[in-house]
């Protein structure tokens, strides 16, 4: 009778957890993408257009950066991301794509790919993710969005570095809040790729 008993309470706890699970599942992280709002150069038509093919290579970033999570930093040491909180790809793959769509809404160079597969480069755009962060300086206080990106132009087919410089821009979140964070990452970025563009076109320029 007692061998019995055991073995009725071991089938009436399993029940639960065949039916369904007593633990709540997880609620599905969000999801924040970046679109900064274009800085397209004027008419076309009164402005010269390079003929040449620019490969913008798929960024380098630390493995601490190469995730969709959204980074943050705390005081000086303490590195984490925001909970649920996704970006639309990894960073290296978002900031590429970023600075395709940059150069290509710019229009200064005719021909602009991810890869040396889209088409015959003759210059290639090396990039380093440096940092893609909220850095939180008091913990009531809103984070500022802060991005870096060092840049390295080589000439192809030989690969000779042309030149090299690091960009950085900040934006202050306007609240404690992912949605204003992400906001801020925007302006960041908006700022930073027409700088990115700036330099490299000019740089063609001179060496084409």
């Amino acid at each position: 009778m007692i061998l019995r008993r055991r073995v009725l309470v071991v089938e009436l706890c399993a029940v639960p957890v065949v039916g369904c699970s007593v633990f709540p599942s997880p609620s599905a992280p969000q999801m924040y993408r970046l679109s900064p709002e274009s800085s397209a150069a004027g008419d076309p038509q009164h402005r010269r257009i390079l003929r040449r093919q620019l490969v913008i290579d798929i960024p380098t970033v630390s493995e601490s950066l190469d995730t969709d999570r959204i980074a943050l930093i705390r005081g000086r040491t303490k590195f984490d991301y925001y909970a649920n909180s996704l970006w639309t790809d990894r960073v290296p793959v978002l900031v590429q794509t970023l600075l395709v769509e940059a150069f290509e809404n710019d229009g200064s160079i005719a021909r602009v790919g991810r890869n040396a597969q889209e088409l015959t480069p003759e210059y290639l755009l090396e990039t380093e993710v440096r940092r893609f962060e909220a850095v939180y300086g008091d913990a009531d206080q809103p984070p500022t969005a802060v991005i870096a990106l060092d840049l390295v132009l080589v000439k192809m087919p030989d690969h000779r570095m042309l030149a090299r410089t690091l960009l950085v821009e900040r934006s202050l979140a306007s609240s404690n809040s992912v949605e204003s964070v992400v906001e801020a990452f925007d302006v960041a970025i908006g700022k930073l790729l027409p700088q990115c563009v700036a330099w490299a076109t000019s740089l063609i320029h001179r060496t084409g």
